[in-house]
């Protein structure tokens, strides 16, 4: 054998061993840092928290505000129909009849009592705005402001004014410690229109 034959063979022997050295010398000095996986476990738990909690907040926030766009929407049809309709009342709770004022509102959002606190229809004057009356659920009747009656109030070109209450309670934050959070809201919603019956 001559040099051409034994040179290539000691060379690409040598060149091994030099990877091996290479691949040995990196496997010693990777064992020395730390692992990627301690150090992703690390940064998940740091931000999992922060995410999951804008998460929450807003399905929390998307949820009030479908809410309140269905409580607009409820008061602004019961306005509606009120200015057609401006003496059909009723005190059933709930109310299920859409041939009254309530009936327009309730339907709206669930859990809306039909009492003077939460559901309010009032009248008042087409030229000076000061009401003249207000129905009361308590009484099932009309009640006048300064001698008015529902013939001198419950009038065409009057104005009638619906407003609703409703407590919306935080379905992902329950409690009301958390963060100073309030535990509900109450979302009030009010419509004024002509009377034109």
């Amino acid at each position: 054998m001559g040099y051409r034959h034994v040179l290539p063979v000691a060379l690409g022997t040598a060149l091994r061993r030099c990877r091996r050295g290479v691949g040995s010398l990196r496997d010693g000095i990777s064992s020395l840092l730390p692992s990627d996986r301690g150090i992703t476990m690390v940064e998940t738990a740091l931000v999992l928290p922060i995410v999951l909690f804008t998460i929450c907040a807003l399905v929390e926030f998307s949820i009030l505000l479908v809410n309140d766009m269905a409580l607009a929407n409820g008061v602004r049809s019961a306005a509606h129909f009120a200015a057609t309709s401006p003496r059909a009342w009723s005190n059933a709770d709930p109310v299920t009849d859409t041939a009254t004022i309530e009936g327009w509102i309730q339907p709206a959002t669930t859990g809306i009592p039909n009492n003077d606190a939460r559901i309010g229809i009032s009248y008042l004057d087409g030229n000076t705005g000061a009401t003249c009356g207000q129905y009361s659920q308590a009484s099932n009747a009309f009640v006048g402001v300064g001698g008015a009656t529902v013939d001198t109030c419950v009038v065409k070109h009057n104005l009638i004014q619906v407003q609703a209450n409703y407590t919306y309670t935080f379905l992902l934050f329950p409690s009301p410690t958390l963060l100073n959070i309030p535990y509900s809201v109450v979302i009030t919603k009010t419509a004024v229109i002509v009377e034109e019956n």
